[in-house]
């Protein structure tokens, strides 16, 4: 799971600067980014699995 966070910062860092990010309990991770022009954005991702296993 720290290569899918790894790579997951990576790519936010190209919208620009990553001011905080948090991997929560295998669960979802969390960026914040700075842009050059000074923009906040804000990036999230939900990892989770279908419970319906057919």
């Amino acid at each position: 799971m720290s290569d899918l966070f790894r790579n997951f910062i990576n790519i936010v860092s190209q919208y620009g600067e990553v001011t905080d990010a948090h991997f929560y309990d295998f669960h979802y991770i969390t960026a914040t980014v700075r842009t050059d022009a000074g923009k906040t954005l804000k990036f999230t991702v939900d990892i989770g699995e279908d419970e319906n296993n057919d």
